[in-house]
């Protein structure tokens, strides 16, 4: 049986992209180290509540920093683009962020959706500006597809 836990503390890695035309896209998180990475499916819903909850913790967390303190949650699409191979471990079902104040990581915590002894697991801790960048792109990258808005009225 292998390991139903993997963690990265930190995760040196870690990307949200997706494949296929707006409507019909897969989405996929994949992170780590160079080393050791996993890749996950994940909705574009779940991506959308990681990014969400992840700039509202930041945000508590940096409310009495001053701007040049904050963290300004940068990134690089081209540093999004897949990491060979990918082959999912999993389909997400659960996520849970979380927040480490003395290392000051942040965590991104997704397990498959069935409860039983062989679930699996990943924990990946993360620094807030790699997370704000992240939730950021995560945000962009689910604008680009489907409108989920009814369509207007002539």
């Amino acid at each position: 049986m292998n390991d139903p836990q993997h963690i990265f503390q930190p995760a040196t890695i870690l990307h949200i992209n997706a494949i296929g035309a707006p409507g019909e896209q897969t989405f996929f998180l994949q992170g780590g180290g160079e080393d050791n990475l996993v890749t996950l499916l994940i909705e574009k819903v779940q991506i959308q509540m990681i990014a969400v909850g992840a700039v509202r913790i930041i945000d508590e967390i940096e409310a009495d920093q001053t701007e040049d303190e904050k963290s300004r949650g940068d990134y690089d699409e081209a540093e999004m683009e897949w990491l060979l191979p990918v082959d999912p471990l999993f389909r997400v079902g659960e996520i849970a962020l979380g927040y480490d104040k003395e290392k000051d990581l942040l965590l991104l915590q997704v397990a498959e959706g069935r409860v039983d002894e062989e679930r699996q697991q990943v924990m990946f801790w993360v620094a807030r500006e790699k997370m704000r960048g992240l939730a950021h792109w995560a945000l962009e990258l689910a604008s680009r597809g489907r409108s989920d808005a009814p369509p207007a009225v002539k």
